[in-house]
This record gives structure tokens, C-alpha cells and sequence, in this order.
């Protein structure tokens, strides 16, 4: 998420600047024990085989996983990646990347929800999480706001892939985005949140406005994690326990829902319904 804009997601573009990417933020690992992994196309260099047996015995627990990009690019890994992280027990959610530079959110929900249901992602089988909408800068090297990336338009994504798969995503995002390009809008606190923020020193993140707390921290773009053949790794913390991830990792089908309720994920001052059993 989140690989060509590193810097800018992290603290603003502005502020980008002045700190080189590669910063890393420092979350306790008393505080945060859980600890997750992103992996995209950039983290098989050549061609290279990423090995989730080797990944998962180094303590990783969690994955997110890039499926495409605006409409036309895939992640051609993917479909390898998400069958050998749920095979090791890692809790793993598929992302797509929103590009705002035309009005084509329907389209590149469309896109995203068959390249998923392609790799046989569902939503719903043991070890699932939630899809994520990725918003974020331009990745043409302006790190700009895009254009046409509005409420509306996240939302047309969202609600899309909502419908397709019977699962509300989450949205990754960083505080610098929101009150840069999306005029700190509160209107989408209601979906779960992943943020971006690798300021050096910060042992919690900043998250952008509406919301009051996180579900998973990505703090560092600088990662080594056995089995991932480069240091180009992007690094997660999940907010809470073991238990309540494996919850969210929501087994089952969308037949027969049975909820637990979790932590107040969304910050609205409600226990939220997570995981599927």
C-alpha cells in the first residue's frame, strides 16, 4: 500500500519534505504483540518465491495483501500468496489500491471483487479478514491528491464490494491524506481502520479525524521478515489480542453468520460485530 508514496503517507506531504522515507515509528511490542506483514508484487524481486512458512515461524500472524490497482493492473502473486498465507494460519486480508484520476470507482471495484473471487478469496473462509480500500497520494511521482477521489467515490467502491462479498472493508489510510486531500472529512470513520503512519519516535499513531482509535498500525517501510526475499517490507501492528484477530479471521460462510462482538474498532462508542463464525 502505499510502496511509491512512503514518505507522504506517512506524515503529509509536506511534511514528507523534510523526512526521508524509510522513518520508522516504534510501537512497543509489549503494547502490540501481534504483528503483521504486507506483500505485493515489490516483495518478489525477479521473480522470486516469498516463503509463508518461514514467515509465519518468525511470528508474523497477519498479512495484507495487494490484489490490483485502479482498473488494469494485478498483483500476479496474489492468488499464490493468498492460498500459502492461509495455508501457514496467517489472518489475511486483500487490498486494492484507488486511483482518483478518473471517475471510475464502479469499475475498479468490479475489478477488484473478480480478481479476488478469482484467487478464491470469499470473505468468508477461515482466515479472511475484511477486504481494504487503500486511499492514499498519486503514485505518478507528484504524490498529489488525486482529483476524484471524493467521499462519494470511496463509497462507491466500498458499497460495492460490501454487496459482492457480505463483508464491510476497512480503509487504510493516513491521518496526512485526510486532512490534505479529503478536507478531513469525517465521513467514512464508520469503516475499520488500517493507518499508515511511520513518523520516527511515535509509539501510537496518529489517526485521521472521525476516528478514535485503529485496527492495524503500518509503521515501518523498512522491514526484514525471514522469508520475504527483500528489506522493502512494510511492517504492521494489529490493535489488540491474538484472540480477538483470530475472531476477526472470520470462519464460515455467509450462510450462517453467528457474530461475536469486539472491541470499538470504528470509534463510535459501540462494541463493534466482528468475525464470523
Amino acid at each position: 500500500m502505499r510502496r511509491l508514496v512512503i514518505a507522504a503517507i506517512a506524515i503529509g506531504l509536506a511534511g514528507a519534505l523534510a523526512q526521508p522515507a524509510g522513518a520508522n515509528a516504534s510501537p512497543p511490542a509489549g503494547t502490540y504483540p501481534v504483528r503483521g506483514v504486507d506483500v505485493t508484487e515489490y516483495q518478489h524481486p525477479n521473480g522470486a518465491a516469498v516463503n509463508w512458512s518461514q514467515i509465519r515461524q518468525s511470528g508474523i500472524t497477519f498479512a495484507t495483501l495487494k490484489v490490483t490497482r485502479g482498473t488494469n493492473k494485478t498483483n500476479s502473486y496474489f492468488r499464490g500468496d493468498l492460498a500459502a498465507s492461509l495455508a501457514q494460519g496467517i489472518a489475511t486480508a486483500p487490498y486494492h489500491y484507488l486511483t482518483g484520476t478518473s471517475s471510475n470507482a464502479a469499475a475498479q471495484a468490479d475489478f477488484f471483487i473478480d480478481t479476488a473471487r478469482a484467487a478464491g478469496y470469499t470473505g468468508h473462509r477461515p482466515g479472511e479478514l475484511p477486504p481494504i480500500l487503500d486511499l492514499e497520494w498519486t503514485d505518478d511521482g507528484t504524490s498529489s491528491c488525486p482529483p476524484y477521489t471524493t467521499v462519494s467515490f470511496a463509497r462507491t467502491w466500498l458499497d460495492k464490494v460490501e454487496a459482492a462479498f457480505g463483508v464491510k472493508p476497512w480503509i487504510y489510510t493516513a491521518r496526512g491524506f485526510m486532512t490534505g486531500c479529503m478536507g478531513s472529512t469525517t465521513a467514512l470513520s464508520s469503516y475499520g481502520l488500517q493507518v499508515a503512519d511511520y513518523t520516527s519516535g511515535h509509539t501510537t499513531p496518529a489517526v485521521p479525524p472521525g476516528w478514535s482509535t485503529w485496527i492495524m498500525w503500518q509503521y515501518a517501510d523498512t522491514g526484514n521478515v525471514p522469508g520475504v526475499p527483500t528489506t522493502n517490507v512494510t511492517l504492521n501492528v494489529f490493535n489488540g489480542t491474538q484472540a480477538q484477530l483470530d475472531a476477526l479471521a472470520r470462519p464460515g460462510s455467509p450462510a450462517s453468520p453467528q457474530y461475536q462482538t469486539l472491541g470499538d474498532f470504528d470509534g463510535d462508542g459501540r462494541k463493534d460485530i466482528a468475525g464470523v463464525a
